[in-house]
């Protein structure tokens, strides 16, 4: 699905949520989707939410548990790096 988003258009935004993703993320998540579409931008954006959540925007969910240091790997496909 990522992958699939990656390929469908201009790179993305990446919005991480560190320890608020899958917990208190929701409000946020709202807030997010509605700056990236007021900017025009598309965006991947760590959330509890796992896949679509508009055509511009697609959520990856949780990656708590992977180490603060380890970036998620959906950064790192949009940076190019995998």
């Amino acid at each position: 699905m990522l992958t699939d988003f990656l390929g469908a258009g201009p790179a993305p935004v990446f919005v991480g949520f560190g320890g608020l993703a899958g917990t208190r993320a929701e409000p946020y998540t709202e807030l997010v989707v509605d700056a990236l579409r007021r900017a025009g931008l598309r965006g991947v954006v760590q959330t509890g939410r796992e896949g679509p959540i508009t055509d511009d925007v697609l959520g990856v969910g949780d990656v708590r548990g992977r180490g603060t240091q380890e970036q998620p790997l959906a950064l790192r496909m949009i940076l190019g790096e995998v």
